[in-house]
């Protein structure tokens, strides 16, 4: 079993503060949409806004190749912020075990099968 933060693609986006702010299933591909946070040694980080605890950028995660895409639960729930933008929430867990990955969060809760581990993180270079 692997956590997310140990998959290279991954490495300085904390997630469990980041926010899905879409998400959009097509036939073998899901991609989420997101406001990542980044940490300082990510390439992509800029110093937060005067307002903001973190460095917030937006991109998506993209699941290609999938033979599987299994929602156990899912929500329509949706958030507000002070500044009226709409999320979904977090990404509470996410773990990989084998080609299957598992993620969770207020949104619902889905298992990923993609026996390529093909999965596409982009960042929105601004």
């Amino acid at each position: 079993m692997k956590k997310y933060f140990e998959i290279d693609a991954f490495r300085n986006i904390y997630l469990e503060d980041s926010y899905v702010i879409g998400i959009k299933e097509s036939e073998g591909c899901i991609i989420f949409y997101m406001e990542f946070v980044l940490s300082a040694a990510h390439s992509c980080y800029s110093e937060p806004l005067s307002n903001e605890q973190y460095c917030y950028k937006k991109g998506a995660i993209e699941f290609k190749g999938c033979s599987s895409i299994n929602w156990l639960k899912r929500t329509k729930q949706a958030f507000t912020d002070q500044n009226s933008n709409v999320d979904l929430g977090n990404i509470d867990i996410f773990v990989r075990r084998g080609a299957v990955n598992q993620l969770e969060g207020d949104w619902g809760e889905v298992e990923i099968t993609n026996s390529q581990r093909d999965i596409i993180v982009l960042i929105e270079h601004l």
